[in-house]
C-alpha cells in the first residue's frame, strides 16, 4: 500500500490500542480505498495472528479472521474493527475496544449491532459519557446487556446500552439529534439514566 509504511509485530494491552495503532500507520491512505478490502485485512490478520488466536488455542469464528461481506458479521474482524471504530468514533470507541485482541468484547457486539449507532456517530460519545470508567480505563460493568436472566426470568436491565439506544431510536422521530452534543441527548434521558450522569 506505501513503501514507506512498516508495521511492528508487536502486543498491544487493549484492542483500542491496536486500533489506535493502526489508525495512526494508516492515516495517510485514502480510507475508502482500505475499507472493505478483504485482501488487506486478512492479510493483516494472518501477520498478526498471534495476537489474534484466543488464550485456549482454539480458532474464533471465521469471521474474526476473514472479513466478510455480511453486515452481520463485517464488523467482527479482530482487526478491521478497532482500526474502524478509532477511525469513526475517535477516543470514545475505548468502551468498544477495552478488551485484549484476540476478543471481540460484548460492548462492540451489543453496540455494532445496530445500524443507527454507525449512521448517527455522536452515538459511541454518548455511551461513552455514560458507561466509561475514566478512573479504572475500563467500562461500568452490568450495562452491556440490555436482557439478563435472573432466577429463571428474562429481566430488562435499567439504563442499559440497549435502552441507550431504543431512546436514541425514540428521540430520532422527535428531535433533530444531528443538531445536538452528546450533553445536550444526554440531558433528554429519563431518570433511570440519572446515577449515570452523575457519575
Amino acid at each position: 500500500i506505501d513503501e514507506n509504511i512498516s508495521l511492528d509485530k508487536t502486543t498491544f494491552n487493549t484492542a483500542y490500542e491496536f486500533g489506535d495503532y493502526l489508525e495512526k500507520k494508516f492515516k495517510g491512505i485514502d480510507q475508502l480505498a482500505i475499507e472493505q478490502d478483504k485482501y488487506f485485512w486478512d492479510w493483516l490478520a494472518l501477520y498478526y495472528f498471534e495476537i489474534l488466536i484466543p488464550k485456549t488455542g482454539k480458532f474464533a469464528s471465521k469471521h474474526r479472521y476473514f472479513l466478510s461481506d455480511d453486515w452481520q458479521t463485517r464488523n467482527r474482524h479482530l482487526v478491521r474493527t478497532p482500526w474502524y471504530l478509532k477511525v469513526i468514533y475517535g477516543e470514545y470507541s475505548k468502551l468498544l475496544s477495552s478488551v485484549p485482541t484476540n476478543q471481540g468484547g460484548d460492548w462492540r457486539e451489543q453496540f455494532i449491532s445496530h445500524r443507527e449507532c454507525e449512521k448517527f456517530t455522536l452515538a459511541c460519545e454518548i455511551a461513552y459519557k455514560l458507561y466509561y470508567d475514566e478512573e479504572r480505563s475500563k467500562p461500568l460493568e452490568g450495562y452491556s446487556k440490555r436482557w439478563v436472566n435472573r432466577k429463571g426470568i428474562k429481566t430488562e436491565v435499567s439504563a442499559s446500552l440497549g435502552r441507550l439506544i431504543s431512546q436514541l431510536k425514540q428521540y430520532s422521530q422527535v428531535y433533530n439529534i444531528n443538531s445536538m452534543s452528546a450533553d445536550d441527548f444526554i440531558s433528554l434521558l429519563g431518570k433511570e439514566f440519572d446515577n449515570l450522569k452523575e457519575k
